[in-house]
């Protein structure tokens, strides 16, 4: 790389143990006499005569209490299900992706119009998602060149990682006081991971440019003590700030962050409710802003004009806001810098390709 860099990769390589419990959730069901939804392909049905409800499946792969990313989702569903009475709900979480084909099955068979499903489940996607051409399946987190991977009835989201990776790292790289920063991610092979990482990089860079960026991966997304022991290295090396974006291990990565008094960037969600003392700011998943979009196009006939979006600051804050003890020069860079990007006169760098981060961090 071009950029004069000191970079640290830590890798914490154990067998992976995958939660294969699917725990479903269903909202209130919908009053007597409901419209089908517009584009649905149905005819209408006589006056008077009872319709069949809208149905939405929202399904995560990790629980609904790991504070950070399926949270996330789950909160996207109560709220969705709150805004829109009348529509039939399922929540499904700590679903395998060994189990993923058979549940998707299920839910097809029983009628969902629409699927909203992370990425992690990808290959049960690619599987159910062309022997069921009227379902739709909306799926966060996939990037454009992947689309032609999957069925006409899929609609891909690109979140833009960069941007919360960039603002995270303007926060860090001014509130540091060792010039030594991390990322503990659970995986490196994710285009979201790459843009998240390169852009906290890039965003440190730019307040700080003697700062360090060190790189630990769990190759877990679900043991929290491989996340607390990630986390420990990095605060070995000489660490102080800490993004983590490892799902439920990311759960490790704060009791060692509260441990050893060192500063975190929490996941998907505002985290300063489990750590208010040593949360800097969190990264924001923009899952209630996504499914909804995915809800109101088939809702208004719309769904499928597109294969493919992106979301990003113009939909919705792309990190939460910093911590009241931070500093005022972290506070006003971070404003500075989102604003700028809804200006559109700031655009962080979008490395998505594993293998340039892969490069980027001399991965051992």
């Amino acid at each position: 790389m071009k950029k004069s860099i000191s970079l640290l990769v830590l890798l914490c390589m154990v067998a992976i143990f995958v939660m294969s419990a699917c725990t479903p959730e269903s909202a209130a069901q919908p009053p007597a006499g409901q419209s089908p939804a517009a584009g649905s392909g149905e005819d209408e049905q006589a006056a008077g005569e009872e319709t069949a409800p809208v149905k939405m499946a929202i399904v995560t792969n990790s629980s609904r209490a790991d504070g950070c990313w399926s949270q996330s989702v789950y909160e996207g569903y109560l709220k969705l299900a709150e805004e829109y009475p009348d529509v039939e709900f399922t929540f499904v979480d700590s679903l395998s992706s060994t189990d993923a084909p058979t549940l998707l099955t299920q839910q097809c068979e029983a009628g969902y119009n629409v699927i909203y499903i992370v990425s992690a489940l990808y290959t049960a996607i690619a599987e159910v998602a062309p022997m069921y051409p009227d379902t739709w399946f909306v799926i966060p987190g996939i990037t454009e060149d992947r689309i032609g991977d999957l069925p006409s009835n899929c609609i891909c989201i690109y979140e833009q990682y960069e941007e919360s990776g960039y603002l995270s790292g303007v926060a860090a790289g001014l509130t540091t006081k060792t010039n030594k920063i991390a990322c503990v991610v659970g995986q490196v092979g994710y285009p979201n991971v790459s843009a998240l990482c390169y852009g906290f990089y890039e965003g440190a860079k730019s307040v700080n440019p003697a700062v360090e960026v060190l790189i630990a991966v769990t190759s877990d997304w679900v043991d929290v003590q491989k996340g607390y022991d990630c986390a420990c290295a990095v605060i070995d090396a000489g660490a102080d700030v800490i993004l983590q974006h490892a799902d439920d291990a990311g759960v490790g990565v704060i009791k060692a962050c509260q441990e050893y008094d060192v500063y975190c960037v929490g996941e998907a969600r505002d985290q300063s409710d489990q750590a208010p003392d040593i949360m800097l700011t969190s990264q924001i998943v923009l899952h209630a802003e996504m499914m909804g979009w995915g809800l109101t196009t088939y809702l208004d006939g719309t769904i499928g004009e597109v294969a493919y979006t992106e979301f990003g600051i113009e939909q919705g804050d792309r990190i939460a806001p910093l911590a009241d003890w931070a500093s005022d020069e972290a506070k006003q860079a971070v404003e500075k810098d989102m604003a700028a990007m809804k200006a559109g006169t700031l655009a962080p760098t979008r490395q998505t390709d594993s293998s340039v981060i892969d490069d980027l961090m001399s991965l051992l």
